[in-house]
């Protein structure tokens, strides 16, 4: 029986607020925890990322001269397995290196559990925004937080009124929704 990968994923800044747990098989990538974590987050995945663990870095490419040249993994060949994580092992991975938002990815425990998918276990606070940093999205949360009620659209750009809320936060609807997000996320 395989064994799947339990995290605890947080946006830096907002632990409290915004979290999720997620499982992967032990066998998946660093390709697929950044997947499903951008998926977990609401992201639309049109940025690159950075995975940071111990000293190495990886990055998603098929270039492997360009991760040579710059001293990156392959995110999409390194197995999950093959990190030989243990208490305390912690990972940053930022995403969308011009307005980038960072999540710390701590490993918390190995269960005994095939997972042909990852998926999401638990977590509190809508997701992220794209576009919007992580200091910007702190400073809209706060301001929430403070007034009761949210006046930032996220969709001014789309023609829609959409207000940002991230304590409008649905864990089943994420659940039932996730593996095909997750899906066209990869």
């Amino acid at each position: 029986m395989n064994k799947a990968l339990v995290f605890k994923v947080v946006i830096k800044g907002l632990e409290d607020r915004i979290n999720r747990e997620i499982a992967l098989d032990e066998n998946m990538t660093i390709n697929d925890l950044a997947a499903s974590i951008l998926t977990a987050f609401n992201s639309l995945g049109h940025h690159e990322y950075t995975v940071k663990y111990n000293k190495d870095k990886y990055e998603k490419s098929d270039d492997e001269k360009y991760l040579a040249l710059y001293g990156f993994k392959n995110a999409s060949t390194t197995k999950l397995c093959d990190l030989n994580f243990g208490e305390d092992n912690v990972m940053q991975m930022d995403y969308d290196l011009h307005d980038c938002i960072t999540f710390e990815i701590e490993f918390l425990r190995t269960v005994d559990k095939n997972l042909s998918f990852p998926m999401v276990l638990n977590g509190i606070g809508s997701g992220m925004i794209e576009g919007i940093n992580g200091k910007i999205l702190k400073d809209i949360i706060e301001d929430i937080e403070l007034k009761g009620f949210s006046k930032y659209s996220y969709t001014k750009e789309y023609g829609l009124n959409i207000k940002y809320d991230y304590r409008e936060f649905n864990l089943e609807k994420l659940k039932s929704e996730f593996k095909d997000k997750y899906l066209k996320m990869r």
